[in-house]
């Protein structure tokens, strides 16, 4: 990376930062999930494409994840411009 230009760089930092920012909205995203599931006595580790049967969840808890998501996306995307 000698030979790379000061652009160059500048570059690989802010795509890497942009890495970081989406990472951190999707952590946060996947421990909002993990939250609401144990709160409703179901363990996070059934959380699957696999899975067959629906999670049941109060309509609240149900807006807090879409919420939380939401927000987590909205968040990493003025992040990224």
């Amino acid at each position: 990376m000698s030979g790379s230009s000061l652009s160059d760089r500048l570059f690989l930092m802010h795509k890497c930062c942009q890495f970081q920012a989406e990472r951190s909205a999707l952590v946060q995203a996947r421990q909002a999930v993990y939250r609401c599931l144990k709160a409703n006595q179901y363990d996070p580790k059934t959380l699957s494409g696999d899975r067959q049967s629906p999670y049941v969840l109060s309509k609240e808890l149900g807006l807090q994840i879409i919420l939380r998501a939401q927000s987590n996306l909205l968040t990493s995307l003025t992040l990224l411009s």
